[in-house]
């Protein structure tokens, strides 16, 4: 009886102390928290409730939907958890077509209903999982009803203006939202329907949507970010950049470092490095503080700075896992690996679920070419943080081989959904296909990314490969030459141009083509070193080696 007690009293402080670290945003630890509770009393729903919540601050919805479908299996009448699973479907139910999820989907709603028969949650959830199901009258029966009786509902508001819009009214859809709007008189509904505004080319309506909530409520960030977005956008730069002073003087810490970053990146370095440095002095005890200064030097070269820095708070605290992992990273940066791995060490030792130094790991193992431990660090890092989108990429590149692209694949396709549409996600995508060999989905993999970035060169550089595999030379050619027209020093691209011309039996025209980019830009070491690999292959090896002639005495 002893032990029981203790027990619980054990698990009541990691619930209580992974609370109160969520409330600090600081979410990765209080997921060890909520573990280390469910290890000692796996049949509290409360527990599953709460990492759920956390997992969904952190982006990772797959996760957190078990999670709350443990909390409701454990507790068939936990209130809190049904609410949230219909208010979780309602938000990414629409990213699926599967009969099998959707009928899933539905029994958990209808389940919700049964204990909450007026939750405008579930309700809207139940008409849009019905709409998805080939159910268009009984949706917007049953979303309808939640706004009768709640005319406020913002979710059920949004879910039936998509509906209406998909069904190509838009004159409805905009009358929803504006009705909600006015009706809820909230922040939260203007912004919404500034976001409706925005995704019809509506810029003008959308600032004014924008305006009208950040006037309702001058704190709410959400909206003070998307008018920022449309403002720079359309050129006034100016007005934008004071609408992110204003956002990153919120409380809200996430908001904190947004001008500085935008100074940063807006040929202002000094200012931004200035403004971040203000901030770590003003919190000296706020982790998030010390790493955007260490990162804000590491992302001007500011070497010597990040490192008096850091070095500092090692002297103030020599187990200082935070900033270990700083110096962790410029060593890394730095190509100084033996002592990033002695650093890292250090903090795996002291937290071994720290996810971020698992992946630092991963990069010394890689400069050493270790490949296994490298995937092994990676996979690590990404079970502790299936958020962690670098390493979920990082681990798809490295398994991006003939024997296991399509496990590549399948990884990136496990994703949260929220990053399946991110850039890097698409590109690693696709060249692990390219790899597995399946032409079919990398050509439908190409034209989703070019749908979403069209410009982008690395996408473009992907088309002129898949074409070449296909053997389609001129087209190939036209798409390499445009990755080569946005970038000139793109060694891959105009690797991949002069074996369309060997491909076609055009030997001559290789060197001509390889020589006229290189002519153009000699002073570009990528160039050079192409050209230089070509002599080599065609046997001019005394050319090759001269530094005047591109190879830089790399052997092709």
């Amino acid at each position: 009886m002893l032990g029981g007690c203790q027990s619980k009293t054990a698990e009541q402080g990691y619930l209580q102390r992974g609370k109160e670290l969520v409330a600090r945003k600081e979410y990765a630890r209080a997921l060890i928290e909520f573990k280390n509770a469910a290890r000692l009393q796996p049949n509290n729903p409360e527990i599953y409730y709460q990492a759920s919540l956390a997992y969904l601050a952190m982006g990772d919805y797959k996760t957190a939907y078990q999670g709350l479908v443990k909390a409701t299996e454990v507790d068939p009448k936990h209130a809190a958890a049904h609410n949230k699973l219909a208010e979780l479907i309602a938000s990414s139910i629409n990213s699926t077509r599967d009969p099998e999820a959707l009928k899933e989907a539905e029994q958990r709603v209808q389940a919700a209903l049964a204990i909450m028969p007026d939750s405008a949650d579930a309700l809207g959830a139940l008409g849009l999982t019905e709409y998805l199901m080939g159910k268009p009258e009984d949706a917007a029966t049953h979303l309808q009803s939640a706004l009768a009786k709640f005319p406020k509902h913002i979710s059920s508001a949004r879910a039936l203006a998509m509906i209406r819009l998909n069904q190509g009214n838009a004159a409805d859809a905009e009358r929803i939202l504006t009705r909600v709007a006015e009706d809820s008189k909230t922040a939260e509904a203007h912004d919404k329907l500034g976001r409706f505004y925005a995704s019809r080319n509506r810029a003008a309506d959308a600032e004014a949507a924008y305006r009208r909530a950040v006037e309702i409520n001058p704190q709410y960030g959400a909206a003070l970010q998307d008018l920022y977005t449309v403002l720079y956008a359309t050129g006034r730069k100016e007005e934008a950049e004071k609408t992110l002073v204003a956002l990153s003087a919120l409380p809200d810490k996430q908001y904190r470092s947004l001008h500085a970053l935008y100074l940063l990146e807006n040929g202002k370095p000094q200012e931004g490095i200035a403004e971040l440095e203000r901030q770590a002095a003003a919190a000296p005890a706020d982790r998030d503080a010390f790493t955007r200064l260490t990162s804000g030097y590491f992302f001007t070269r500011r070497f010597p700075d990040a490192e008096r820095v850091i070095n500092a708070a090692l002297q103030k605290n020599p187990k200082d896992t935070n900033a270990l992992l700083e110096r962790g990273k410029l060593y890394i940066i730095t190509a100084r690996f033996a002592e990033a791995e002695a650093d890292l060490n250090q903090v795996r030792k002291a937290e071994p679920n720290s996810a971020i130094a698992h992946f630092l790991l991963a990069q010394v193992f890689r400069s050493k070419g270790q490949d296994s431990l490298r995937r092994d660090e990676l996979a690590t890092a990404l079970n502790l943080a299936p958020t962690m989108v670098a390493a979920r990429v990082e681990l798809a590149q490295a398994l991006s081989t003939k024997e296991s692209a399509k496990s590549a694949v399948e990884l990136l396709d496990q994703a949260p959904q929220n990053q399946k549409e991110l850039l890097p996600v698409i590109l690693q995508r696709n060249w692990a296909l390219l790899v597995a060999g399946d032409a079919a989905t990398l050509r439908k993999g190409i034209d989703r990314g070019l749908v979403r970035y069209p410009k982008n060169p690395d996408l473009i550089l992907q088309d002129g490969v898949f074409q070449f595999r296909q053997k389609d030379f001129t087209a190939a050619r036209w798409s390499l030459e445009t990755v080569l027209t946005m970038q000139p020093d793109k060694a891959e691209a105009l690797n991949a141009l002069a074996k369309t011309y060997v491909a076609s039996k055009n030997s001559q025209m290789t060197l001509q083509t390889v020589q006229a980019y290189v002519a153009k830009r000699p002073q570009s070491p990528q160039l050079q070193n192409v050209l230089g690999n070509w002599m080599a292959a065609s046997g001019r090896y005394e050319v090759a080696i001269q530094p005047d002639g591109g190879g830089r005495g790399e052997r092709g």
